[in-house]
């Protein structure tokens, strides 16, 4: 069976679209090349006279496919969202401040698949504290409570263990 290599290549740039076209290219090229080996392999098992992997096939150079290779996008102060990045993290939701939208807490898969940016770089651009939880207010007091219990929890089962341990 042929291989489709616009199939191919679509699929590898879907994967690693944020790469630079020269990495896709080499993935595809190892891609293929899997291929061909499993391809030779199989005829082998099953005695087609076809040429060893040390054999030299040729191949024909891939096209690429009619696709628009987005850059990555630039986004500066100018690019927040008309509130004020301290102010958009209200008690009961969080205001993304590239673009608008409110939640109880800014994931991110949204800033990676909406923006393109990691949570870090989003952070430092609304001049949030490293360790800023990029979540509503309410939400942060559930997780340090929940923190705090969890700590408590292991706090009283390490003094158990150890009572019994000077026994």
């Amino acid at each position: 069976m042929p291989i489709d290599e616009n199939m191919l290549f679509k699929t590898i740039y879907e994967r690693h679209g944020d790469k630079p076209i020269e990495f896709v290219m080499q993935e595809v090229a190892k891609a293929k090349a899997s291929y061909l080996k499993a391809e030779i392999d199989l005829h082998n098992l099953s005695n087609d006279p076809t040429p060893t992997p040390n054999e030299t096939v040729e191949t024909e150079a891939i096209p690429l496919p009619e696709m628009e290779l987005t850059k990555k996008k630039r986004y500066t102060k100018r690019s927040l969202q008309g509130r004020d990045p301290q102010q958009a993290i209200q008690d009961d939701t969080i205001m993304c401040c590239l673009c608008g939208e409110t939640k109880t807490s800014i994931s991110s898969a949204h800033l990676k698949s909406v923006h393109g940016i990691t949570p870090d770089e989003y952070r430092k651009l609304c001049g949030y504290a490293p360790n800023q939880q990029l979540a509503c207010k309410q939400l942060q007091l559930k997780r340090a409570e929940a923190i705090q219990k969890a700590q408590a929890g292991r706090g009283k089962k390490n003094k158990k263990t150890m009572a019994k341990v000077d026994e």
